[in-house]
C-alpha cells in the first residue's frame, strides 16, 4: 500500500509555493527484519536522537539517488520513502525525498539521520574553527535522478530550510562527499555544484520581487565562461542579458509574468543542451556594449 501522509504542509520561498507530504517515522517504529548492521530486527529504524543533542541543525546535506520506475498510482518521492518505512533502504534514512516538485519529510527536522556515511563522528566544518558531523548535526535532502525540475526544487527547498534554521549558503551546504568522500555524491548535482549553489543564494536572497519568473542559462564565477554562454545563445537564436548578483555571472534569457510561460521555454532550452533554472530573481544588469 503507499504511504498516506500524516499532514500536507506548504512553505513559500522566493515566491515559490513548495507542498510537503509529511509522514514521520514514529519513534516506536523498530525494523521488521535486518536492515543494515546498525539496524537489526526489532531495533529502532531511525537513531531517535536530536541533531547535535539540542535538535539545532548546523546544515544541510545535499544527496543524489538514482531514478526508478515508480508504481502506477505514485512517484518515486513516494516510493522511496515507503521502501524506508518497508526497511529496503539498506539502512539510509534522510529526511526529505524531492522528485520533480514531490516532497516527501519522514524526519522531523531537529531529528538526526543516517545518510552520510560518517556514523557519529565530526570533521572540520565549512565555518573555520568549528567541527561538523553528516548524521548527527545535518538535515538531508535525496534528490531523485537527474532532472532540472528536482534540482530546482532541491534549491528551494535547500534555501527555505536555510532561512528556517537560521544557516547561510555560504558556508551551511555540504555535499555527502564532504563526509565520505570516496563517494561522488550528489551524483547528478555534483559536477554543476557552483551553479547549484547560486540557485540556492538566489532564492535564499530574493526578497520582494517585481513578480517576474527568469529563465536562466547557467551561474558562472568568471566573466568568461558567462561570455560564452552569453553568445552561444545569440547563435543559437536567443536574446540573452547579462546579469551579475551573489558573486556570479548568470546568464538570463526571457522574463515571464507566469511560471508556465518560464517552464515552457526552459523546456526548450533545457532540450538543447543548455543547463537552466527558473528564478525571480533578476540581479544586476551588465552592459555587453563593446
Amino acid at each position: 500500500m503507499f504511504l498516506t501522509p500524516d499532514k500536507i504542509r506548504t512553505i513559500s520561498i522566493a515566491g515559490r509555493t513548495l507542498t510537503i507530504n509529511e509522514k514521520i517515522i514514529p519513534d516506536n517504529m523498530v525494523a521488521p527484519k535486518d536492515v543494515a548492521s546498525w539496524i537489526k530486527k526489532g531495533q529502532p529504524m531511525k537513531p531517535r536522537a536530536l541533531l547535535g543533542g539540542n535538535g539545532k541543525p548546523r546544515g544541510v546535506t545535499v544527496h543524489n539517488t538514482n531514478m526508478i520506475t515508480a508504481a502506477s498510482g505514485t512517484n518515486a518521492a513516494e516510493q522511496y520513502s515507503r521502501a524506508t518505512f518497508n526497511g529496503n533502504m539498506a539502512g539510509v534514512v534522510v529526511h526529505f525525498y524531492v522528485w520533480r516538485k514531490v516532497i516527501w519529510q519522514i524526519l522531523k527536522e531537529n531529528e538526526r539521520g543516517w545518510h552520510s556515511t560518517d556514523g557519529s563522528s565530526r570533521r572540520s566544518s565549512q565555518r573555520t574553527g568549528e567541527m561538523i558531523g553528516g548524521n548527527i548535526d545535518t538535515i538531508a535532502i535525496e534528490a531523485i535522478g537527474d532532472d532540472a525540475v528536482t534540482t530546482e526544487t532541491t534549491a528551494l527547498l535547500t534555501a527555505h530550510l536555510l532561512k528556517t534554521h537560521n544557516l547561510v549558503p555560504d558556508t551551511d551546504v555540504y555535499t555527502h562527499k564532504y563526509f565520505y568522500p570516496v563517494k561522488f555524491c550528489p551524483a547528478y548535482i555534483l559536477p554543476n555544484w557552483s551553479g547549484f549553489m547560486a540557485q540556492v543564494a538566489d532564492f535564499y536572497n530574493v526578497k520582494e520581487g517585481d513578480g517576474l519568473f527568469r529563465v536562466q542559462c547557467d551561474a558562472f564565477k568568471t566573466w568568461d565562461l558567462a561570455v560564452n554562454q552569453y553568445y552561444k545563445l545569440i547563435r543559437d537564436g536567443y536574446k540573452p542579458m547579462m546579469v551579475q548578483a551573489d558573486g556570479f555571472f548568470k546568464v538570463q534569457v526571457d522574463a515571464f509574468r507566469n511560471e508556465s510561460g518560464a517552464d515552457t521555454r526552459g523546456a526548450e532550452l533545457k532540450s538543447r543542451g543548455y543547463n537552466i533554472y527558473i528564478t525571480t530573481k533578476a540581479g544586476v544588469p551588465v552592459s555587453m556594449a563593446v
